[in-house]
């Protein structure tokens, strides 16, 4: 292999090729003349490769499938919310007639309120409530 690079390293400077030929007798040192008409000899020099694009990079496409896959993970949770709070789905008129029972019950304004937003984010309106859930909720809110 190290004999492959000094012969790559003498054949593509032009000037390491044509002492190269002067040793071994193939052209006069004193002539000017050089053979440009060489088949593959090419007068300018290779250009340097390219560098890579930064969006090439591993580091880089990784953190680029990162973000889409968080971005779709948050697209599904923002299009497919959770259903467990359902006070969405009471009427106006609905929590203001829970909230009277409240405060019919003794309850005072805030923990009323308070019991009506436990109650309504835990049931559907149309859902059967239980009873120890409905102390449970009393005793939280006092």
């Amino acid at each position: 292999m190290k004999a492959l690079n000094e012969a790559w390293a003498t054949l593509k400077s032009p000037e390491a090729r044509r002492r190269y030929d002067v040793e071994l007798g193939l052209v006069d040192p004193a002539s000017g003349d050089w053979p440009d008409d060489w088949p593959g000899f090419d007068s300018e020099p290779e250009p340097e490769p390219a560098r890579r694009s930064p969006l090439r990079r591993t580091g880089v496409r990784l953190a680029i499938v990162v973000l889409l896959v968080f971005g779709l993970a948050g697209t599904g949770v923002a299009l497919f919310p959770d259903h467990s709070d359902h006070s969405g789905r009471w009427s106006p008129t609905a929590v203001d007639q829970l909230r009277a029972a409240a405060v019919n019950a003794g309850m005072s304004g805030p923990q009323a309120d308070c019991f009506v937003r436990s109650i309504t984010r835990r049931y559907a309106p149309s859902d059967a409530v239980d009873r120890s859930a409905v102390q449970q909720a009393i005793d939280e809110c006092r």
